[in-house]
């Protein structure tokens, strides 16, 4: 959450994001200077810190970086993306920007002395944090005020909550370093209450992310903070209008908001349906959030899926199929509530980034073509919305959308004396999630040709000869081909229209 870490910390973020996400092992000073447009004192700076903090937070010694100050090279094991999550956990949970809003979770004044006392920060270091801190508010209607209370639409500061306790746990467990223990019996009791109404056991992880939704929850309502009347963020027609399938939602809901011992009769149905929204679209509970959608989420949910299909139809010269369509809705509530109140908020956080040289390149590409034609339609610059749920849309369209008809076909073409070594050949391609293959036995139109010896090809054909299973470095020569000939056809697919 690097919306959360002072300046410093956000550059060393930064440069660690940079070397152990990119494909290299090494990189001069002078390269790094040139990228983040740094100096040559503030680089070497924040290498150095970067070591140390390393060191402090124990991220094993062989994927320490490793600086010469003589050559000035920095060294480094590429593709941990562990370290990255422990060194940003660091920083988030040191930043005086997560203390001053963990402080506000109880909605009690406090002065700026109790945090500086507690953290060994100056004050004046600490006021200067504020005023930053709301700067970064400013865009989602929420600001610290002088009593150092936080100031907002409740559903916004819940849905801030959450992010910042999801960010800074990994247990139940550790949930109760932010809430008292009742708050987490009455987390406990309705998950219990859950599970016997709907007759299954949560895995410990599910668990774990349905009591942070439920313990920010009660939390909030133990001190009178309710959902407003007049709630912008409310998706939902009227309770009376909901269908059959969410009228049972609203009752199993009910049950659970019950057991609440701070909540008033005239706050119960807004709670209930705050409750709703946050189950559903986090999948605990089965309902269409948009069959039962106010006219301004229904308007909204269909324009984003008008630019599904239409960039399916530029892309692949058809119409979606309709199960194809019914998988997309079937799994994009989540993504799509997360896309509403940053649309309407967009506080400048960065929760869900992740590694983009991992992903399928089409994917990749066609989940981009939809943030693009998002960005046109609804004309917004969706940067900030962009790079906190690329994640969630590409694995929408992962799931929905086969690799037969989002990879093109790459032809291949198997020439091995040695049957063990082609068989061994054929099972390491079918691992490659990249490709979608096609083995024919024309060497002319094939794409490559994988063989065990040299033999006569058409001009302009790739010939690999592997006598044993190839090494890394040879498969990824081979797959940079690869990848490199069905993202060309991907590409001319819709640039031939």
């Amino acid at each position: 959450m690097e919306w959360l870490l002072g300046k410093r910390e956000y550059k060393k973020l930064q440069l660690f994001r940079f070397l152990y996400q990119s494909s290299g092992s090494f990189m001069t000073l002078a390269e790094i200077e040139t990228h983040f447009g740094w100096s040559k004192y503030m680089t070497e700076t924040l290498v150095t810190e970067l070591i140390a903090d390393e060191k402090e937070n124990h991220i094993p010694r062989h994927i320490q970086l490793v600086y010469d100050a003589d050559t000035r090279i920095i060294h480094w094991l590429p593709g941990y993306s562990v370290s990255l999550v422990r060194m940003e956990r660091k920083y988030t949970l040191e930043s005086h920007a997560f203390q001053l809003l963990i402080a506000t979770l109880k909605d009690r004044p406090f002065s700026l002395n109790e945090i500086a006392k507690k953290s060994g920060v100056n004050l004046n270091h600490l006021n200067e944090d504020k005023h930053e801190l709301n700067k970064r508010l400013g865009a989602s209607g929420v600001r610290l005020n002088s009593a150092n209370r936080l100031e907002g639409n409740e559903t916004v500061l819940r849905i801030m909550y959450e992010r910042l306790i999801f960010g800074a746990t990994d247990t139940v467990d550790d949930l109760g370093n932010y809430f008292d223990e009742e708050t987490m019996q009455c987390v406990q009791r309705i998950i219990g209450y859950y599970e016997f109404s709907q007759n299954k056991r949560l895995t410990v992880r599910r668990r774990y992310i349905m009591a942070i939704t439920i313990a920010v929850w009660v939390a909030r309502m133990d001190v009178a903070c309710f959902i407003p009347r007049d709630n912008d963020f409310d998706v939902l027609v009227d309770t009376p209008d909901f269908n059959p399938q969410m009228a049972a939602v609203y009752d199993k809901v009910k049950q659970m908001a019950e057991g609440f011992t701070n909540i008033t009769p005239g706050h119960l149905n807004r709670e209930i349906r705050y409750g709703m929204t946050a189950l559903i679209s986090n999948g605990f509970l089965q309902a269409s959030l948009v069959a039962n959608a106010d006219r301004h989420y229904f308007r909204f949910y269909n324009g984003v899926i008008d630019i599904i299909k239409q960039q399916y139809l530029r892309q692949f010269r058809t119409l979606m199929p309709a199960d194809t369509e019914d998988d997309i809705k079937t799994n994009l509530d989540r993504a799509m509530i997360a896309f509403y109140f940053l649309y309407k908020i967009d506080y400048r956080g960065h929760d869900d980034q992740m590694p983009r040289h991992s992903l399928l390149p089409e994917y990749e590409l066609f989940t981009e073509q939809v943030f693009d034609g998002i960005r046109e339609h609804f004309g917004v610059e969706s940067h900030e919305i962009r790079s906190r749920l690329f994640a969630m849309f590409y694995n929408v369209f992962l799931h929905a959308i086969s690799r037969d008809v989002m990879i093109p076909k790459m032809t291949i073409m198997l020439e091995f004396d040695n049957p063990g070594l082609q068989q061994e050949i054929e099972s390491l391609l079918r691992r490659r999630y990249e490709l979608n293959i096609d083995y024919i036995e024309d060497p002319t139109i094939a794409d490559a040709v994988l063989a065990d010896h040299l033999m006569p090809l058409a001009p302009n054909k790739r010939l690999f000869i592997w006598q044993m299973p190839p090494s890394f470095a040879e498969l990824d020569v081979f797959m940079h081909e690869a990848v490199n000939l069905t993202m060309t056809r991907f590409k001319n697919q819709r640039d031939s229209e």
